[in-house]
């Protein structure tokens, strides 16, 4: 259980709510193979499963090497695109708050360092939504982000375009209308997202 503010987490618990829950896998599984008839990890040379990206714009699937190069001029000029679809993001001071399962409390934090070194150069990242309107706040511009060995974690805002945007996709597209899940990738201490959401994970 994670949000922004440790207040809304110490209140649900506070007044019954079972921070033990677990995602719903089975929603989740069904997505994903559903998912899976369409493009994702589907080679994009022969159709079969893939579990190899392609390392341009980490979007493209391929079961091999040998599908991948006799693939590329198909889709170089699709990938040159989409490297283009990745947008920088600027992370913003916040504290947060979540509930620590080890010890059973609500702990709170402040989200100092983004990026550690230690970040892959390409991961997923989940963002999740403010729900805090739905707690008669009215600081719905603050979306949390982090990867799931949380070696990538920050605050979007969305006053700007492509926070706005993301906010969107993810209470239209993204699983129960609070979070989605989006390719990323680390270039030089930034951190870059694409805009097409992904089947949901698990954490």
């Amino acid at each position: 259980m994670i949000t922004n503010h440790s207040v809304f987490v110490e209140l649900l618990v506070k007044h019954g709510a079972d921070p033990w829950i677990k995602a719903d896998k089975k929603s989740i599984k069904k997505e994903r193979k559903e998912a899976k008839k369409e493009s994702y990890k589907r080679c994009s040379g022969c159709n079969k499963s893939g579990e190899k990206r392609c390392t341009g714009c980490f979007l493209e699937w391929y079961c091999s090497a040998e599908c991948q190069k006799a693939d590329w001029d198909t889709h170089k000029g699709e990938c040159k695109a989409r490297r283009e679809e990745y947008v920088v993001v600027e992370f913003i001071g916040q504290g947060y708050g979540y509930f620590n399962w080890e010890s059973g409390r609500v702990d709170s934090g402040k989200l100092s360092e983004t990026v550690s070194s230690k970040a892959a150069s390409s991961f997923v990242v989940k963002v999740q939504v403010s729900l805090g309107d739905m707690f008669g706040g009215d600081d719905v511009g603050d979306m949390m982000v982090y990867n799931k060995d949380r070696t990538v974690k920050g605050m979007i805002s969305v006053s700007n375009a492509f926070g706005s945007k993301l906010d969107n996709i993810i209470r239209t597209k993204g699983f129960q209308g609070a979070k989605g899940y989006f390719y990323a990738m680390k270039k030089k201490n930034k951190t870059f997202v694409n805009q097409s959401i992904l089947p949901p994970e698990t954490w």
